[in-house]
């Protein structure tokens, strides 16, 4: 009788250890795939960024004559 409930225990316990580590492979998996489309949101907003070079153009330019 003890060994059948030795044996219950351990099997109870490996069952609960191999659901611990499909949950955890789980939230690995979400967090990288959060990761990746925080990741290329980012990229697509920077591709749609004006480059430091054409955000200067814009800037207003002084005028020594006051002419423009």
């Amino acid at each position: 009788m003890e060994d059948e409930r030795l044996e219950e225990y351990r099997r109870k316990a490996r069952l609960r250890e191999q659901d611990d580590d499909r949950r955890r492979r789980k939230v690995l998996a979400d967090l990288r795939l959060q990761e990746q489309e925080q990741q290329a949101q980012e990229e697509a907003r920077l591709a749609e960024a004006p480059r430091a070079e054409e955000r200067y153009a814009l800037l207003p330019r002084h005028s020594y004559t006051g002419i423009r």
